[in-house]
């Protein structure tokens, strides 16, 4: 701004002024303030001292940045804090980043608060291991077992959070036997823990052969090593002396003139047998009374040999009976009474393989 021709005015008390000397006075106030503050628009050449502030719109001096703010590039010497990332873009914390470790000796509760919580207990009983919700999703807690039984549970009995397992099934808590290699896996899902054990293993019911089956699974389909007595057990015919023997290789026909066949390890057929008769049965005669012996056949053949055969007199004069087998399909017989021979009538017995 400029005066280019001064000329005296006159003010309201009529006393005429000469603006020679404003007009000085205000080119120097002009060139103090284009020395000393910065324009309107800033200037890229030009500092502007501040002081510190508080207020959020409030320019703020270098020293208050570099105490306050990270740098944009970070600085290996400066902490920097953020609250739990809750997002996968989200830069997360210590606290989330690391582990947590419980070692409790008696029951207690825990809350999660790192990404990783391991909890291994160290009681002189049974005890109780009670865990709070999670504070953000994939935070994972594991509990091992100790030398006495453990119990793990969540903070509530009904409702959210409880103990998913992957067959399906729910629970409010998990029991952890006497043994250290047992463990719980537990993973936050922003409502309640999904669960996979060690030692303990869930699985869903196995529908191919190559998956592991439930134990409800195999109560239903399996007999257990200490056997049952209420369950049948279906077996294939045993071969070897160490197999279980089926019902079916106890074959029998349970007439007078009959047999039955025994399992047994020691045969090369696998099993010994037994084979019996007597007189009018249909098939086994009675003694002929001469020195000429009656045969007949056995029931079935005997695959090998017959190992022995015996008989008994049945009438009431006590005869004495002579017999043999004459091979694997025949015997034969006779009888006496004192010195003579006599008709007797008789029962027998064999046993072969």
């Amino acid at each position: 701004m400029a005066i280019i021709n001064p000329l005296a005015y006159t003010i309201a008390n009529g006393n005429p002024v000469d603006a020679t000397p404003v007009q000085a006075n205000f080119t120097q106030i002009v060139q103090n303030v284009n020395a000393n503050a910065a324009p309107v628009g800033g200037s890229a050449s030009q500092q502007f001292f501040v002081a510190p502030t508080t207020n959020p719109a409030g320019a703020v001096p270098l020293a208050q940045a570099q105490q306050q703010f990270a740098a944009l590039n970070g600085s290996s010497s400066q902490q920097f804090a953020v609250a739990n990332a809750t997002a996968a873009s989200g830069a997360v914390n210590w606290s989330q980043a690391g582990t947590q470790v419980f070692i409790p000796t008696t029951s207690g509760t825990i809350t999660p608060v790192a990404f990783n919580t391991l909890v291994a207990p160290l009681f002189s009983a049974g005890g109780t291991i009670t865990v709070n919700p999670g504070s953000f999703f994939g935070q994972r807690v594991r509990v091992y077992g100790c030398a006495y039984p453990t119990t793990v549970q969540t903070n509530v009995s009904s409702g959210s959070p409880f103990l998913a397992f992957p067959d399906g099934s729910v629970s409010y808590l998990w029991v952890i036997q006497n043994v250290f290699h047992q463990y719980i896996d537990m993973v936050w899902d922003t409502n309640n823990w999904r669960c996979t054990t060690a030692g303990q293993t869930v699985v869903a019911p196995a529908n191919v052969s190559n998956q592991a089956v439930t134990l409800g699974q195999a109560n239903g389909l399996y007999a257990p090593i200490a056997g049952n007595s209420a369950q049948t057990f279906a077996v294939a015919n045993a071969t070897a002396g160490n197999q279980a023997v089926n019902l079916g290789q106890f074959s029998a026909n349970t007439a007078t003139y009959g047999w039955r066949k025994v399992p047994s390890a020691n045969s090369p057929t696998g099993y010994f047998i037994e084979q019996w008769g007597r007189s009018g049965d249909g098939t086994t005669p009675a003694t002929s009374g001469s020195s000429t012996a009656v045969v007949w056949n056995f029931p079935i053949a005997f695959p090998n040999a017959c190992l022995s055969i015996l008989a008994n007199d049945m009438g009431n004069g006590c005869n004495v009976i002579g017999i043999s087998a004459v091979s694997t399909t025949q015997a034969q017989a006779w009888g006496k009474s004192g010195t003579n021979y006599a008709v007797t009538n008789f029962s027998w017995f064999a046993i072969g393989y």
